[in-house]
């Protein structure tokens, strides 16, 4: 309701000055393609005409957090994750996909966001540099696969 509110506000309709449509989405790989169009739609019938770009996705690497019942092997299935999910969204509609980088402890241990970067934080090497997930391997492979559009 909010976002249909602001976007044909009567005094000051937002619809027509949005340059980039963004949301965040998660879920199973079943579901992704569909979340991103259901979006695109959405904001296509309010009267966007952007880009959709998914400004945030990731997937748990800790087991008790990963929702999808195929992918429950830790940080094994965060990474085969990684290799499909951004795939999936772009599929779905998305110009653009924003993979979580780094894991997200100020949420506590509870949240499914301390586990979800493709580098474990804060943990960091002698060096001072972050530490890889083999999820980081496959966005890197997957980026590198991708021709049409950019995943970053």
């Amino acid at each position: 309701p909010f976002l249909r509110a602001v976007l044909h506000d009567a005094r000051n309709p937002l619809a027509g000055q949005i340059d980039v449509a963004a949301v965040h989405l998660r879920g199973g790989l079943s579901g992704l393609r569909d979340q991103a169009r259901a979006s695109a739609r959405f904001f296509r019938r309010m009267g966007v005409r952007g880009p959709l770009w998914i400004t945030e996705t990731g997937y748990p690497s800790q087991p008790g957090h990963q929702w999808d019942r195929t992918l429950t092997g830790g940080e094994r299935d965060q990474a085969r994750w990684i290799a499909r999910g951004p795939r999936e969204l772009i599929d779905g509609g998305a110009e653009r996909v924003f993979v979580t980088l780094r894991d997200g402890p100020e949420f506590g241990p509870q949240s499914a966001f301390a586990s979800e970067g493709v580098v474990r934080w804060p943990q960091l090497t002698a060096a001072g540099r972050a530490i890889p997930k083999p999820a980081f391997a496959a966005l890197r492979r997957l980026a590198a696969t991708q021709r049409r559009h950019t995943l970053r």
